[in-house]
């Protein structure tokens, strides 16, 4: 299970619904990837770029396969983060 938390203004959330109505597995593992913490002395969380490459396909692994074994996630992630 993932739950996040976030405040979006009104006029914001009411634009985005639509969009996140026929949102499908995966379709927010970019925005989950950004929105990682920067810091910036940690290679690939630096800056946005670089938390969208590193962290987007882990998001995309763990968004489309949330009944996984978490063993075999992290190996699959760790291979991700390896390349």
């Amino acid at each position: 299970m993932v739950a996040i938390q976030i405040t979006i203004g009104d006029e914001a959330l009411r634009l985005m619904l639509p969009l996140l109505a026929t949102a499908g597995d995966g379709d927010l593992a970019g925005a989950l990837a950004i929105g990682m913490p920067r810091q910036p002395k940690v290679e690939g969380l630096r800056s946005a770029p670089e938390r969208f490459a590193t962290y987007e396909p882990l998001w995309q692994l763990y968004l489309k396969n949330p009944e996984a074994n978490s063993l075999a996630l992290r190996a699959t992630a760790g291979q991700i983060l390896a390349a």
